[in-house]
């Protein structure tokens, strides 16, 4: 059930949490005030990742562009609070100039998950991504998605007990699927981007310049890594949170029991959103001792 200045009153004892995966949203507040409230410091780890405007009212929300860089473009420009600072068209944007988003005053942008691998624009993404998060550190969220936990391997950990997740909960925050597999155009779309991206045609790029690129973008200061550094698995914003995953109202009480008023099971989800975005920075950190986390696809799909 849904609660809120947008779905109607929370009935006596309800969580004050409004639940929200995989769908588009851009809503404003109603009579119950703002839609944005002060969470300051359930996220500490992650680097100025805090939604803390008491005054926002609006969310922009886009999830799964998964390198299709037409669709976010479409996106942007039916967006009411996000827009690009120069306007031109999706295939003349190429340099950082070009891949600045403006965000305007009072409104949040989250990214659902998935950001690239299947499309042929996850270099231009995952750059414009990491740009306006630094422009606008505390409004704009990078969430990470069941393909991103899939690709990182994390997916074992999240169903456990890692982040406080018991094994024998009937609520799943992340579905089991099997491990990440190569799309097999993944290879030829960036190598397709890359020349897009300098002016040259395809013959242009040899398979060696596509293997690096995509062994520099998984290491860090690289385009993936950038993207990931930035990222989180999930983020509350007033009553509502997102996170790519199956949550119900009282999903969490399994995980923090003895939780005795709406007010008290907010605060306890906010305690267990900061471990579990800190618990995902320092397994983003981990990356750093694993230089082949990330198997560069085969050319050709073979």
């Amino acid at each position: 059930k849904l609660f809120g200045p947008v779905a109607g009153p929370r009935p006596e004892g309800a969580i004050p949490v409004r639940m929200l995966t995989n769908i588009g949203l851009c809503c404003t507040s109603g009579d119950g005030g703002s839609l944005v409230e002060n969470v300051e410091g359930w996220s500490s780890k992650v680097p100025l990742s805090v939604a803390s405007d008491s005054s926002a009212e609006n969310v922009t929300y886009v999830s799964d562009v998964e390198g299709q860089w037409d669709y976010f473009c479409n996106f942007v420009s039916h967006s009411k609070g996000l827009s690009f600072v120069v306007d031109t068209e999706p295939e003349e944007r190429r340099t950082a100039k070009e891949l600045e988003l403006r965000l305007d005053d009072g409104w949040h942008f989250v990214h659902g998950g998935d950001a690239c691998d299947k499309g042929p624009g996850s270099l231009r993404f995952l750059e414009s991504m990491v740009l306006v998060k630094k422009k606008y550190p505390k409004h704009v969220h990078l969430l990470l998605g069941n393909a991103d936990v899939c690709k990182l391997g994390w997916i074992d950990e999240l169903q456990g007990d890692k982040v406080g997740h018991p094994t024998n909960s009937a609520v799943s925050f992340w579905d089991s699927r099997a491990e990440h597999e190569d799309s097999p155009d993944e290879f030829e779309r960036r190598r397709a981007e890359l020349a897009h991206l300098k002016g040259v045609s395809l013959d242009s790029i040899t398979n060696q310049q596509v293997v690096t690129n995509f062994e520099d973008s998984a290491r860090p200061r690289g385009r993936l890594r950038d993207y990931l550094d930035r990222a989180q698995l999930g983020v509350l914003l007033g009553d509502a949170l997102f996170v790519d995953g199956q949550v119900n109202n009282d999903a969490h009480k399994t995980v923090l029991p003895g939780v005795a008023d709406a007010e008290a099971s907010k605060q306890e989800l906010e305690q267990w959103l900061k471990k579990l975005n800190n618990w995902c920075y320092d397994k983003v950190q981990e990356l750093d001792g694993k230089p082949g986390w990330d198997p560069v696809p085969n050319p050709g799909g073979a």
